[in-house]
């Protein structure tokens, strides 16, 4: 059972971010209310689980006023639909900035460089063998 219900649940996630209302962390808390409205309908109607499904989430909500009413219907999730519009908007500034030449120091304010003991090594990776 608990495979079907993996299973159930991947494919409603599945169908609904392919749709652009898609809200589903509003709706998480009431997959319980989904399983056990659809218990019901087992019981009761002896519906499929695909009929259930499709009872309830494949019509036009016009043809169907009475579901709306129905509070066992209103606690179904991935009934409603939530949308939300987000725009990213970029400003360029109007003023442009003028880029000029660095100054540096002059050479002689920079300091003395004395080459040092290893800087007149040959450090080569190739050396011949040594014998300590």
């Amino acid at each position: 059972m608990k495979s079907f219900a993996y299973i159930v649940l991947l494919s409603l996630i599945s169908v609904k971010a392919f749709l652009p209302n898609m809200d589903l962390c509003c709706d998480l808390h009431r997959i319980p209310a989904f399983f056990d409205h659809y218990q019901v309908h087992k019981v009761q109607y002896g519906d499929t689980f695909w009929e259930f499904v499709e009872g309830h989430y494949f019509y036009n909500d016009d043809d169907y006023e009475f579901v709306a009413e129905d509070p066992d219907h209103a606690n179904l999730p991935f009934r409603e639909s939530h949308q939300s519009l987000n725009h990213w908007v970029f400003y360029a500034p109007s003023e442009s900035i003028a880029l000029t030449e660095p100054a540096f120091p002059p050479a002689a304010k920079l300091g003395f460089h004395r080459p040092g003991l290893l800087a007149t090594a040959d450090i080569s990776p190739f050396q011949p063998p040594r014998i300590s």
